[in-house]
């Protein structure tokens, strides 16, 4: 008895530990993940409203950028503000209400969260058939392309983004999920009618208009503009060429557009994937790390302003410096401003972002 009960000791200390499975080293992975794209998520919302707000601030205090061809990009930063203020919503219900675990709390916070994207991606399309008019139809643009029919643009934007959104409405609420933590949340049907199939229409109309554009750059030399005056191609039955200013701002937008493509596209695919796969922590962790960069892309857009237009810059600079020396020089930053201003006058350099 005694030799048996030393057997069974015996094998119990030489029996090795049996090893985690994959799951289990793969929930600890994903519970440190999370962690770290908590706090990127977080330095992302207070980037966008610092860098958006500040922009939204120079268009409002330089009456100079408010010309045309910003009207799109001021609704864009607009947007951009939404989209960092939708970040909000969850805690701010939930310090309200105790928990988001209700439908329809679940479902307004998703809406206002899908909303600034489908907005975005309207203003981006926008913007590219704007563009597209002031290259290749300077005079129409000129005469017919005004502020009036650009703020209907951006007011129907806001509408057909709004109607995208709330018409999830429509469908079953059997049909939505228990996932309010992520676009799972909406039927597949809808995710795919409403979101995937129209934001790949859009992006390609706006990839092959921009595409045009560079074509006919290119068959330039590269350059919007010749040296061959207008008047005279106007004369001759030919096309006219765009002013430098109008080539300026279509490469600055050009910009804007690629980029939001590059951030828009991976959120979307991920979006793809997890309509085509049950839930899997691996297909959770692809979705944050793009919801991640999507949210990045509205942090961007005011860098390429400071970065591609020189007004804008000295605008954002003087303001900045007029609110740290409000207490101390005020009428240094006044004259300050009043000399820059005489001179960007003078040499003409005012245009659009």
């Amino acid at each position: 008895m005694d030799s048996t009960e030393n057997i069974t000791a015996f094998e119990a200390e030489t029996t090795e530990p049996e090893p985690k499975s994959d799951d289990t080293y793969f929930e600890t992975f994903f519970t440190s993940w999370m962690a770290y794209i908590s706090i990127a998520y977080n330095v992302c919302t207070a980037w966008i409203l610092l860098a958006n707000s500040l922009t939204l601030s120079v268009f409002v205090r330089d009456r100079e950028l408010r010309i045309r061809s910003n009207i799109l990009v001021i609704s864009l930063t607009v947007v951009d503000i939404l989209t960092g203020l939708s970040a909000l919503i969850r805690p701010i219900l939930n310090g309200i209400t105790g928990s988001d675990d209700s439908f329809h709390t679940c479902y307004w916070v998703m809406v206002m969260q899908v909303l600034p994207v489908w907005v975005s991606i309207l203003h981006l399309l926008s913007i590219s058939a704007e563009r597209y008019i002031a290259v290749f139809y300077p005079l129409k643009y000129k005469t017919q392309v005004t502020k009036r029919m650009l703020g209907l643009v951006v007011l129907c934007n806001w509408i057909v983004g709004g109607f995208l959104c709330v018409i999830s409405m429509a469908w079953d609420k059997r049909t939505f999920q228990t996932h309010c933590m992520s676009m799972r949340f909406f039927p597949s049907d809808y995710l795919i009618s409403f979101l995937l199939v129209p934001y790949t229409v859009s992006m390609v109309t706006t990839v092959a208009l921009y595409a045009r554009i560079y074509t006919i750059a290119k068959g330039r030399g590269g350059k919007f503009q010749n040296p061959l005056d207008n008047q005279d191609r106007v004369s001759a039955g030919h096309m006219p060429y765009p002013s430098p200013m109008v080539s300026k701002a279509t490469v600055t937008l050009l910009l804007v557009c690629g980029v939001a493509v590059c951030c828009y596209t991976p959120f979307m695919v991920s979006v793809g994937i997890m309509v085509a796969i049950e839930s899997q922590q691996w297909v959770s962790i692809l979705y944050y790390f793009t919801i991640i960069l999507l949210y990045a892309n509205s942090g961007m857009n005011s860098v390429i302003y400071i970065f591609r237009n020189a007004r804008f810059r000295r605008s954002l600079l003087h303001m900045v410096c007029c609110c740290r020396r409000r207490t101390r020089a005020p009428v240094q930053c006044v004259t300050t401003i009043t000399r820059s201003s005489a001179t960007s006058l003078s040499t003409n350099a005012v245009g659009s972002v």
